[in-house]
């Protein structure tokens, strides 16, 4: 093997196995091992072509077949390709000017050069032309070639930088376009106005506008500055005449104002002017501002709301009876009302506001008093709840108060919060209370000892009646023939006062338990109820051919035997007080959304309404007990046990014409 071929294979394999290790940093070394047998093989091919034996043995090496010269070629250059972008394949085969360079000067040089080379020898070995004029028309025919093909490339390269420079500019103009348009669109999505003003021609340009601003009231005026002008209220005026003078003086360079404008509609509309100097003259005055116009009338009538809100707020804090304040989360007032300070501050000359803001409640109350307030306090903000509470207190005389207090978490920012706290003074309503439970002793006491009363009515008074009802009527059977009529009769009186005596007694025994016992509710059938009335006054039904009339009754919550009570004092005195007719008894209801309202209605004599108050008093009666026996108790104890059941107790009624007595019993009753 010759030795060039043999030092090909060798730099061929360092190639090859450089490229298969993958080591970056050794890839540029491949390639350059690769370029050596490129031109290695291609000087030798040259050799081969020019008939130069030295050119394909290397001087001083073994010559190189010209089938493994050509074979070395190929596979230099593919092998190369690996890693195009590395070396002098990098060089050719890149996107920039010199690759194409490269790509266009390079093969057609290089052929021009083997080319005329090869026509130099066969005239030289021929002997068509001398050696010296062979090389001075190689020299002059490689010039005038190489001058075509630099042209040829040249013009080339020049096309190529003017479609460049012509794809730049289109798409400097088309981003342009785009960021105008998104501009725009951005613009016209805030609804402003985009102006810009010249100051030396003093005209105004609108490149965007809001109709809602720029809807001008035109009084014959078409100059948009002069419009603008007469459209601004005259009160704010001033304002663009400040600002204009200092734009004029160099003072300032931006700006933002808010003034008021005159719509054609007659409505006004806040604006908020901006701008900014986008050009100077060498002096630093402005040539030219750019900015814009903001309808910014919602925000200010909202701000307009809240300020007025506020007033309202502070106006009713003031004025409202109960203590407010406001303070931190370091018990420092931030705010004090009128009445607060009244009550517990001393300096009455200072302005109301201004006289504990600043201050920690520790200056103003006893440590005790503070801490718990500041125990209060630190629950509100860290349950960020409302805290009711009763708190003691001492006003600015040195008096120990009481306060009901109410306090809530402001929260003003994401980062601050503060507390609100309401009291009113409850000091003399304790006391109240006081003097209510003391009462409720005293009638409790009060009314054990009317049950004792009770006990002793029902039991130990009843005794001597018993006793001189029982002599009197052995006295009348003993000495029945000794005694005259006068006497008799005398007998009967004591006897007969006697029995009302005891009637009297039960009576007023029956109303007293009414308010004193407790009051025990239990399911109720009025059906029953009325059944068993009927059954304990058959007997004067039937002696007064009395004809009632009851229809279907509700199942209430009340007491059992009160209910008893009331149906049979009230179908007793229909019959008692009945007239010449037979009598007719009514009994019914009507349901209402709480209440149960029922009415017994009688044919009877009929009461006189100036006596409408007066059938309620106990012991009050409007007959003698001659024509209608009785004690005047019976309508006292009605209207006590439905008064006892919540309920309340009426009468309808005229003389001849019977009487309707209503009354309501709550579907509800109270535990």
């Amino acid at each position: 093997m010759a030795t060039t071929t043999t030092f090909c294979f060798l730099l061929c394999a360092f190639a090859f196995i450089v490229i298969a290790s993958g080591k970056k940093r050794l890839q540029l070394l491949a390639q350059y091992a690769l370029h050596a047998i490129t031109l290695i093989a291609f000087i030798a091919i040259l050799g081969y072509l020019f008939n130069v034996p030295e050119f394909h043995r290397l001087s001083f090496l073994s010559s190189m077949a010209l089938n493994t010269s050509i074979l070395f070629f190929l596979i230099s250059i593919a092998a190369s390709l690996i890693n195009f972008s590395l070396g002098v394949t990098g060089t050719f085969t890149g996107k920039s000017l010199g690759g194409i360079m490269a790509r266009k000067l390079f093969p057609l040089t290089a052929l021009i050069i083997i080319v005329l080379g090869y026509l130099r020898l066969q005239l030289h070995w021929h002997n068509l032309v001398a050696q010296d004029f062979g090389i001075a028309l190689f020299a002059t025919s490689f010039l005038l070639v190489s001058l075509v093909v630099i042209s040829l490339t040249a013009k080339y390269l020049n096309t190529v930088e003017e479609k460049r420079s012509r794809a730049e500019k289109e798409l400097k103009i088309l981003a342009k376009t785009e960021s105008e348009q998104k501009l725009q669109l951005a613009l016209n999505s805030l609804g402003d106005n985009v102006w810009e003003h010249d100051f030396i021609t003093q005209k105004t340009i609108f490149t965007n506008t809001n109709q809602n601003l720029t809807a001008f009231r035109n009084d014959g005026v078409q100059n948009i500055e002069q419009l603008w002008w007469n459209s601004t209220i005259k009160e704010d005026r001033h304002v663009l005449e400040e600002n204009d003078r200092k734009y004029k003086a160099g003072i300032i360079d931006r700006h933002a104002l808010e003034y008021r404008l005159i719509h054609k509609d007659g409505t006004i509309k806040w604006v908020l002017d901006r701008g900014v100097v986008i050009e100077k003259d060498s002096a630093g005055k402005p040539l030219k501002i750019i900015g814009t116009h903001t309808d910014i009338t919602d925000r200010k009538n909202a701000e307009t709301d809240l300020n007025r809100m506020q007033k309202q707020f502070q106006a009713f804090m003031q004025h409202t009876p109960a203590m407010a304040w406001i303070v931190d989360n370091k018990s420092v007032y931030q705010f004090t009302n009128a009445n607060y300070l009244k009550t517990f501050y001393k300096d009455a000359e200072l302005s109301e506001n201004q006289q504990l803001v600043g201050k920690s409640f520790y200056e103003l109350f006893p440590h005790e008093i503070a801490e718990q307030y500041k125990r209060n306090n630190d629950i509100v903000f860290s349950t960020n709840k409302i805290l009711e509470t009763i708190e003691p207190s001492i006003n600015k005389d040195g008096s120990s108060i009481m306060l009901k207090v109410f306090k809530f978490p402001l929260q003003i920012s994401d980062n601050v919060t503060l507390l609100g706290g309401i009291a009113i003074d409850i000091t003399e309503h304790i006391k109240a209370e006081e003097n209510l439970r003391v009462l409720n002793e005293q009638l409790t006491t009060s009314n054990k000892e009317l049950e004792q009363f009770a006990y002793v009515a029902s039991h130990d008074l009843q005794e001597p009646l018993r006793m001189v009802s029982s002599f009197m009527q052995l006295l009348d059977k003993k000495y029945k023939d000794k005694l005259d009529d006068t006497a008799k009769q005398y007998i009967n009186f004591a006897v007969d006062g006697a029995e009302r005596m005891k009637t009297l007694i039960l009576d007023l025994l029956s109303f007293s338990r009414i308010g004193t016992e407790k009051q025990i509710n239990d399911t109720v059938d009025l059906n029953k109820i009325i059944d068993e009335v009927k059954l304990n006054l058959a007997a004067s039904i039937t002696e007064s051919n009395a004809k009632i009339k009851a229809g279907t009754f509700p199942v209430i919550q009340a007491n059992k035997v009160q209910m008893v009570q009331l149906f049979q004092n009230l179908i007793s005195n229909a019959i008692k007080y009945r007239s010449e007719r037979t009598p007719e008894i009514e009994i019914g209801y009507n349901d209402e959304s709480t209440y149960y309202i029922f009415y017994v209605k009688d044919n009877g004599i009929g009461i006189d309404s100036n006596y409408f108050e007066k059938i309620f008093i106990i012991f009050q009666r409007l007959h003698s007990k001659t024509a209608y026996p009785g004690t005047g108790v019976g309508l006292s104890i009605c209207k006590k046990i439905v008064e006892k059941h919540g309920g309340k107790f009426t009468v309808e009624s005229e003389p001849g014409a019977g009487s309707i007595f209503n009354f309501s019993i709550p579907k509800k009753q109270k535990s």
